[in-house]
């Protein structure tokens, strides 16, 4: 089996691998691993929105927020609607500490991907945390949807 290293290797450091190694690093917890893997990414294209939009998103797991902020803004300039952008973006917020900022992220990222289980924890979240107890239900409701939500949130330090 091949590993994304030497795929990007072989693939001449083609966008793609780049791109998932990247990804994958984020899921391993190599967070600025994964941050440079997307830096490569806009280094060779200033405008690649999911490069920007997962940067933002490791910068952010990486207790980076305000630098990972700029990166989605620009990701939502190109597309306002893209949903995995809003959930990014709302992720920041709610590392900042802006909780109705990310509830109104979450809630415009859920009505483009209803069952993202990490858009309903997230929002859950920041709800219980902006004294919303409703939070409780969306939580419920992400777990139902996919059990190791709640694991995957601990791992990024975002508990209830």
């Amino acid at each position: 089996m091949v590993d994304f290293d030497t795929a990007v290797t072989m693939s001449g450091g083609g966008r793609g691998h780049i791109l998932a190694r990247g990804t994958a690093r984020i899921e391993m917890g190599q967070h600025i691993a994964a941050k440079e893997d997307f830096d490569a990414l806009i280094r060779a294209d200033p405008d690649d929105m999911l490069a920007l939009n997962n940067r933002c998103y490791a910068l952010a797991l990486a207790d980076r927020a305000p630098e990972a902020l700029p990166d989605c803004e620009k990701a939502l300039s190109m597309r306002p609607d893209y949903g995995p952008a809003l959930d990014s973006r709302a992720f920041v917020f709610l590392r900042l500490g802006r909780y109705q900022s990310a509830i109104e992220d979450y809630d415009a990222a859920l009505r483009r991907m209803p069952r993202s289980a990490l858009s309903l924890y997230g929002r859950g979240i920041a709800r219980l945390r902006n004294g919303d107890p409703a939070g409780n239900e969306d939580i419920v409701e992400a777990v139902r949807i996919n059990p190791g939500v709640a694991a995957r949130m601990a791992r990024a330090r975002v508990t209830p």
